[in-house]
């Protein structure tokens, strides 16, 4: 094959890789090994509202590795339930307060996957409404799958109650330790 007869057969190939370059999906940069297992601070602030007016804002701060590895927070108290028995009176407890389980992994280079899990409890003690005397109890759960970077935030959730029509909203912040 001669030089010029080659020529058109170079740059049918060219042409050929080319669109074929272009087809492909723009690739991630992939997770530095300096970011795998990276230390984090993940701030979970559970927000309250009424209408438009703020009633509580409730932040939590974990510290965990994006390693997969799971790192939890348990707040509350115990509260004492009496029921009636054959036998007479008995004392059973049940946990009341906040419950979040958060694990996190490096998905790129300045990007970390975070999975979290909410649950919170609280009496609802409202004069007038309950069953005689018994108590009541309000219940939120709540998963997350969110991807942030260095020092960004994201509102994961916002709910209203439906027995008080107070709103619930969760925000979560990502920082890498230094």
């Amino acid at each position: 094959m001669t030089m010029t007869s080659r020529l058109p057969l170079v740059s049918l190939l060219l042409l050929a890789g080319a669109a074929g370059a272009q087809e492909q999906p723009e690739k991630v940069k992939p997770v530095s090994s300096s970011n795998v297992g990276a230390p984090l601070r993940v701030q979970i602030v559970y927000s309250r509202y009424q209408g438009e007016k703020k009633v509580s804002s409730v932040p939590h701060s974990l510290s965990l590795n994006a390693d997969e590895r799971p790192a939890r927070l348990r707040m509350g108290i115990m509260v004492p339930i009496v029921t009636q028995t054959k036998d007479g009176p008995a004392t059973s407890y049940r946990d009341v307060g906040n419950n979040i389980d958060c694990m996190a992994r490096s998905i790129s280079e300045s990007r970390f996957r975070l999975e979290c899990s909410f649950e919170q409890s609280s009496l609802y003690d409202k004069p007038g409404e309950g069953l005689q005397g018994m108590p009541m109890f309000r219940n939120f759960r709540s998963e997350s799958n969110v991807t942030l970077r260095d020092g960004q935030s994201t509102q994961h959730t916002s709910a209203t109650d439906p027995v008080t029509g107070e709103v619930l909203k969760i925000d979560i912040t990502l920082n890498v330790a230094r």
